[in-house]
């Protein structure tokens, strides 16, 4: 049978990345999510708006990666060591990344880059005593489209460093020539709940972000810097306890199995200071603990209690995770 075979054009990037995402806060939270998949603790987000050329670096504490990896995953767009279908001995799981369960798995973040600024540099490690592999996208390399994308030459280089790093090991992504300016306000009539700012929209996204890793990872922290901004509000840090703090109420509650198949159940309210303002009642509120009795026996200890104790957490927007 005689066939054919897709030869993507080099302008196909420019549709992936600048089109194809409307949004940019959703191309930075595709790198957020890319360093929590790699196991970073920390995320430095880093606006240069009054310096030329404008640029945006994020940083990250991850595990980093080496030529071989990069290779592998950086340069075949849709390709994804965290999907389940990986290749075996590459792929990523909950166990290599602590106990995380991957949340990005397209592997087309890196193309998002391209809707936030003309040029992509990034810098990667995995341990300090290793070079810095720097890595040069120029997007407008990309926009003749009688290449194909395999043609256009993206170098690396070992001599190139990082100004002024955040992190010592794990993944630096530079990106100069910002499209947009992020210090203004956001076009339009006010959203209800939204901030009016363009930095503060981008920090309300990484906050919903952030609940879902709030079990799982508390130490997880993002940390947003610029040095041009419209209210203090739009910097400062994301993590999962100011996550918390600004719920309206955060139900957390726990199941445990005692001897003689007994299980109990550990209850706890937390109210915001709006609510306690507005409808009143105590900020922290322990509620009565229930206990089921005898339940292991009546079912003849079932399964489904031999998973020891854990705990669930909860806020208003109904996202609940088990841990231990």
């Amino acid at each position: 049978m005689t066939t054919f075979r897709f030869q993507p054009s080099a302008r196909l990037q420019r549709f992936l990345g600048k089109e194809l995402i409307a949004d940019p806060n959703l191309a930075i939270i595709e790198f957020v999510k890319n360093a929590y998949d790699a196991g970073a603790i920390k995320v430095f987000i880093n606006f240069r708006i009054t310096e030329f050329p404008t640029r945006l670096s994020i940083e990250d504490n991850g595990a980093g990666m080496d030529l071989a990896s990069f290779e592998r995953n950086w340069m075949h767009p849709g390709y994804s060591e965290k999907a389940p279908d990986a290749p075996p001995g590459h792929r990523i799981s909950a166990t290599t990344t602590g106990g995380r369960v991957p949340v990005g798995e397209k592997g087309l973040g890196r193309l998002a880059a391209g809707r936030l600024g003309n040029r992509l540099e990034v810098f990667t490690r995995r341990r300090a005593s290793d070079r810095w592999l720097h890595v040069d996208f120029q997007w407008d390399r990309f926009d003749d489209m009688t290449k194909r994308m395999d043609e256009v030459q993206i170098p690396y280089d070992y001599e190139s460093i990082p100004d002024d790093p955040s992190v010592h090991t794990g993944t630096i992504v530079v990106i100069s020539g910002l499209q947009q300016i992020w210090d203004g306000k956001v076009r339009g009539r006010p959203a209800a709940g939204r901030s009016r700012t363009k930095l503060g929209r981008l920090k309300q996204d990484l906050r919903l972000l952030m609940r879902p890793f709030a079990a799982n990872a508390r130490e997880f922290v993002i940390y947003i810097d610029s040095d041009s901004f419209l209210d203090e509000s739009d910097i400062g840090i994301v993590s999962a306890e100011s996550v918390a703090e600004d719920a309206d109420y955060v139900y957390s509650f726990g199941f445990k199995r005692k001897s003689r198949g007994n299980v109990t159940i550990s209850r706890q309210l937390q109210r915001s200071e709006r609510i306690i303002e507005e409808l009143g009642g105590p900020k922290l509120e322990r509620l009565p603990t229930v206990r089921l009795n005898d339940v292991a026996h009546l079912e003849s200890r079932p399964d489904s209690l031999d998973c020891g104790p854990f705990h669930l957490y909860a806020t208003t927007c109904g996202e609940a995770r088990q841990g231990d």
